[in-house]
């Protein structure tokens, strides 16, 4: 799926989440629930965060540039690349039980002002109010946070690790080799384990599947 620019983004909002541009995403009425797009590396629904630090603008997809794409990729057209690991042998079964993701989703910090939901799910979340996300270099609630807390009206944010194909999947590359997305997705809702139901899907014979699942909120 591309990545839209921003103005196409705003139209996108207004017409997928039914409120005017510029409008506070902490008002937003009630709207079908959502998932971030899989793959890519970036995309920003209501506006781009602005403010941000450079040790926040460091870690999240700033560094990871939105390319410009056409409406379908072609079959075996390199796609993006993610900063996680790739765990060995390559096949959703192990991405899915790597210690590591599991670990690193346990121990990590809650940041300040914010309670956990849910933690080291293999799902993300499909709720309402979806403001967009980022990609990551690393696994970090912290830097998340502060991404989500220079984002108009966002008051929750899912983090989680994602195997997606490194070629798309087509006749030719029908299961590509993965890479590994760290993802940090922003809501205006809240996110919890009941609406943490996306596991991730096929496409041609490549499984996307995630790990390492967290739930942060504000409270509000």
């Amino acid at each position: 799926m591309r990545v839209l620019k921003a103005t196409a983004l705003l139209a996108l909002a207004a017409s997928v989440l039914g409120f005017p541009q510029g409008a506070d995403p902490a008002n937003f009425p009630t709207a079908s629930a959502v998932s971030a797009p899989i793959g890519e590396s970036a995309q920003f629904v209501s506006s781009n965060p602005t403010g941000l630090s450079q040790s926040v603008a460091a870690e999240i997809s700033s560094l990871y540039p939105p390319q410009e794409r056409s409406i379908a990729y072609s079959p075996c057209v390199e796609l993006p690349q993610g900063s996680g690991d790739t765990p060995k042998p390559d096949t959703p079964a192990v991405f899915q039980s790597y210690s590591v993701f599991a670990q690193v989703a346990r121990s990590a910090p809650i940041p300040p002002g914010y309670r956990q939901t849910f933690g080291n799910l293999q799902a993300s979340c499909n709720a309402q109010g979806y403001l967009g996300y980022a990609s990551m270099r690393s696994y970090n609630p912290t830097m998340c946070a502060a991404f989500c807390n220079k984002t108009l009206g966002c008051q929750s944010f899912n983090i989680y690790y994602e195997r997606d194909p490194t070629l798309n999947p087509g006749p030719g590359c029908l299961n590509p080799a993965s890479t590994t997305f760290i993802k940090c997705v922003l809501w205006a809702g809240q996110v919890n384990a009941a609406n943490a139901v996306n596991t991730g899907q096929w496409r041609a014979n490549f499984q996307v599947v995630i790990a390492g699942s967290n739930g942060y909120w504000t409270g509000k």
